[in-house]
């Protein structure tokens, strides 16, 4: 009986660590006659290669409660006079500048356009009839990468595992998971995917109070990506894990300025995941930040952002379940070349409770839709998150968030464009709206011009042993 207790015991342990994600078993790699899809029906990254297909089916009437309680009762939904278009769509930037609208959506007609927005597009349309449109132009598919990140994703299929929600194995440059088969391969998708070898760049991030007005704050930023690096290309295992490091310093206001943190960004959790370190002014020595993470509020972001909604979603998955709902076709930030030419002139940009419609692009596209539901005995403040995720550029593109109450608590839009030179999408903006204050913050405008790619570090540039200098010399820039 006792050696029966024990074995149960043993048993419901092993369950127990199953739940959490830290024994849990290792996505499976696709076969080799489901990786050849990625050169025939799908492009060597994953997505559908097809146009879109105009739906004929009626909706029926419905109503539902959490991400989607937004109206019990709406009109038929019709198909937009727009699909999404075969790809790749190699339409430039001049001709994306010369576009003009194919139509609006907007409060009085956003019911019959409600299965393809979003939740909290429909409720930003919603709560400001008179000043919040989507220009919905032309659905170009420009996104295409370099030919060694697809010739490294097509072998990644057969080759990348994920064990848990954050060892992936035998991963090597591209995307891993280009056939994903769960929610969470999805947004590893979206981590790892290649934004140039290293960049350095002023972020200014804009807080909008309610009445328009704003305030900034001016970071410097320097990334090295060690695994997506075209010039030094990199794995992820059980024993390589580097995926960027990252440094960050706060250039105004004087406030905080000299403000530092380093990230050296790793598969895993706990001990074999993420490394921080952080500055503050005044301090005799930098210190281990292990707070860095999850829901710490990011410096200068008033409370707007944590440190995992930076690039949308950054760091460990491992305090949610993650679900993968599937492909849909929705109308999402996209292209954003009016935005981009105007992200020096804030006053253009801001508007009350949201950015000015009349420089935002909405497309429609294919998305994968993924939710996040915080785990039993885990903490954070947004309980559930539902992800929608570019097929073309593996790009989180929207969130739609719940608070632990279950209330819609804040909206997250990525507007990105395609740089044909550098074959890559740059984030534009990342805005993050909150429901119950009508605050919101943009970050990633070049108040100070594009970022510099591929820029020649010192030596112990990305080390802890000069963060007081890298925040001494910040202090002294502002």
């Amino acid at each position: 009986m006792r050696a029966y207790s024990k074995l149960r015991y043993a048993a419901l342990y092993l369950l127990s660590m199953s739940v959490m994600g830290v024994l849990a078993p290792a996505g499976a790699a696709v076969p080799e006659r489901e990786a050849a899809r990625l050169q025939d029906e799908l492009s060597p990254v994953g997505a559908v290669r097809a146009a879109g297909q105009l739906r004929q089916a009626e909706v029926p009437r419905r109503s539902k409660r959490g991400l989607s309680d937004l109206a019990d009762e709406f009109e038929e939904i019709v198909d937009p006079p727009t699909r999404v278009g075969a790809w790749p769509d190699l339409a430039d930037t001049a001709q994306l500048r010369s576009e003009a609208p194919l139509f609006a959506i907007t409060a009085a007609t956003l019911n019959r356009y409600r299965d393809y927005l979003t939740a909290s597009h429909f409720a930003l349309l919603q709560t400001n009839p008179n000043t919040f449109f989507m220009n919905v132009y032309p659905s170009r598919r420009t996104v295409r990468w370099p030919e060694a990140i697809e010739r490294a994703t097509i072998a990644n299929a057969t080759r990348c595992t994920l064990e848990g929600t954050d060892t992936p194995v035998g991963c090597r440059l591209g995307f891993p998971f280009p056939i994903p088969q769960s929610g969470a391969e999805v947004i590893w998708n979206h981590k790892l995917r290649w934004r140039g070898d290293a960049i350095s760049q002023i972020n200014s991030q804009l807080v909008v109070r309610p009445d328009g007005n704003h305030s900034i704050t001016r970071l410097a930023e320097d990334f090295v990506f060690d695994y997506a690096n075209l010039a030094n290309p990199g794995r992820l295992d059980r024993e390589r894990r580097s995926i960027y490091r990252y440094l960050s310093r706060v250039l105004s206001p004087p406030r905080i300025a000299g403000h530092a943190v380093l990230i050296h960004e790793r598969s895993g959790v706990g001990s074999y995941g993420r490394m921080a370190w952080q500055y503050r002014p005044g301090d005799p020595r930098q210190r281990r930040a292990p707070e860095a993470a999850f829901d710490q509020v990011y410096e200068g972001a008033d409370g707007l952002q944590f440190f995992d909604q930076i690039d949308v979603f950054n760091g460990a998955l491992e305090r949610y379940d993650w679900t993968l709902v599937g492909r849909r076709e929705i109308f999402v930030p996209y292209n954003a070349v009016l935005l981009d030419d105007a992200s020096s002139r804030p006053e253009e940009i801001v508007h009350p409770t949201h950015l000015n419609p009349k420089v935002l692009r909405y497309e429609l596209h294919r998305v994968w839709v993924v939710e996040a539901t915080l785990r039993p005995g885990q903490r954070h403040a947004i309980r559930k998150r539902r992800f929608y995720v570019d097929e073309d550029s593996w790009t989180i593109l929207c969130v739609d968030m719940l608070d632990n109450y279950g209330d819609a608590y804040q909206f997250q839009e990525a507007h990105i464009v395609y740089e044909p030179q550098m074959q890559r999408p740059r984030l534009v903006a990342n805005v993050i709206y909150n429901r119950e204050s009508t605050r919101y913050l943009v970050s990633g405008l070049r108040l100070d011009g594009p970022p510099v790619d591929a820029p020649a570090f010192a030596p112990g540039h990305f080390e802890p042993a000069t963060l007081v200098s890298r925040g001494s010399a910040a202090t002294a820039k502002r």
